[in-house]
C-alpha cells in the first residue's frame, strides 16, 4: 500500500504467505495473486458438496486463525486486462494439466501482475463475532 500497489509478488517471506511458496499454487505460478471471482447469489452449500476438497471455509467469512478477514472488491473496469475469471483459471489450469498446483475450482480467479490502489472500490472486515461485513476508510 504504501508504494501504490498491490504487488503479486511481494517482499515477504513464502513462510508468511498463505500457503507456501510459488510452488504450491497455480495463481502464483502464472505471476498473480487470487481473487476470488463470486458474483450473484453463492451457495457456499452447494459449493461444499461440489468441491469437497477445496478450502472455502478456511476463508469465508474470514480466516479462523486470524479471526478476522479484509476484503477487498476491486473495479473491474480497471482491472480488466489483468484479471483471469474463476472458470477461465480453472481451464487454464485443466489445459496447462497443472494439477499439482492448488486451485479452489471456479471461483478462485487471478489478478496478473501488479494491482493499483486506486483500483480498490471499497474495503470490507468481518471476523469472529460479527453480524455482517464493516466497511473499512481508507
Amino acid at each position: 500500500m504504501t508504494d501504490g500497489f498491490i504487488r503479486s509478488e511481494p517482499s515477504i517471506p513464502d513462510s508468511d504467505r498463505y500457503g507456501g511458496g510459488r510452488s504450491v499454487s497455480f495463481v502464483r505460478l502464472i505471476g498473480g495473486f487470487s481473487v476470488f471471482d463470486i458474483s450473484g447469489p453463492f451457495d457456499v452449500e452447494q459449493y461444499r458438496n461440489d468441491f469437497r476438497a477445496s478450502s472455502i471455509d478456511e476463508f469465508m467469512p474470514y480466516r479462523r486463525d486470524w479471526k478476522r478477514s479484509i476484503w477487498i472488491k476491486i473495479d473491474p473496469l480497471a482491472c480488466r486486462n489483468a484479471v483471469i475469471g474463476g472458470s477461465a483459471t480453472l481451464q487454464r489450469w485443466r489445459d496447462e494439466e497443472a494439477y499439482r498446483y492448488r486451485i479452489m475450482p471456479e471461483i478462485e480467479g487471478a489478478h496478473v501482475g501488479d494491482m493499483a490502489v486506486s483500483s480498490i472500490l471499497n474495503v470490507y472486515s468481518i471476523g469472529e463475532g460479527d453480524q455482517d461485513w464493516h466497511p473499512v476508510v481508507l
